[in-house]
């Protein structure tokens, strides 16, 4: 087990170099050959941001094809969308989200929320959300959990503008706020006034 742990740190250091020096192409090699190994789709978010972002459509094209190789045309989809999502391209990706039949497991929206969380863009799951929350495309257990890590994070920024968004966002997509969620917005909005005086007073100048 401590073996497979090194390898796999081993492996994620060698294909962030190359994907941190711009070896796009060794990266993708790097990635098939993972890929090849374990069975399952390596790196594909990091390469299709990456391709978004230099306009490379053939490698855009080779990823999506790699993961729909491992997994589906599903998952692509749903990697996709979250690519264009991180690149801004909001409006490409609620055409991706809108394909008929387009659903997302559990696991799979829990790596979402937990991957944007990491890199500290709350508002791309609250895009995810938005995209997610039509057509029965995620179950609305899932959505609530999204919802309560989505508003905590904006709480603990004190990012009171962010809670807003979000439940201008619930109320656009008449999404059920159960109760546990309502006090979850409750408190993290009280939270964010007392976070500011703390941070106000930490600021001040000392006598």
């Amino acid at each position: 087990e401590s073996r497979r742990r090194l390898l796999s740190g081993i492996r994620v250091k060698e294909f962030d170099t190359l994907m941190s020096t711009g070896h796009l192409e060794e990266a993708f090699a790097f990635a098939k050959d993972v890929s090849a190994e374990t069975g399952r789709a390596y790196g594909q978010l990091e390469l299709m941001r990456a391709s978004l972002e230099n306009g490379d459509m053939q490698l855009l094209h080779n990823v999506i094809n790699m993961v729909q190789h491992k997994h589906d045309k599903n998952a692509a989809l749903l990697d996709f969308g979250l690519a264009l999502l991180e690149n801004e391209r909001n409006d490409h990706a609620a055409r991706v989200f809108s394909t008929s039949g387009l659903h997302i497991s559990s696991g799979k929206l829990e790596y979402f929320v937990k991957r944007e969380l990491r890199l500290r863009k709350p508002d791309v799951l609250l895009m995810l959300f938005t995209n997610l929350s039509e057509g029965g495309r995620a179950s609305t257990v899932d959505l609530n959990n999204l919802l309560m890590k989505l508003v905590g994070f904006y709480g603990s920024e004190g990012n009171d503008e962010g809670i807003t968004r979000l439940q201008e966002a619930i109320k656009k997509a008449s999404f059920p706020v159960n109760e546990e969620l309502r006090k979850c917005i409750e408190s993290n909005l009280e939270k964010v006034p007392q976070k500011r005086l703390i941070e106000d007073d930490s600021r001040a100048p000392s006598k």
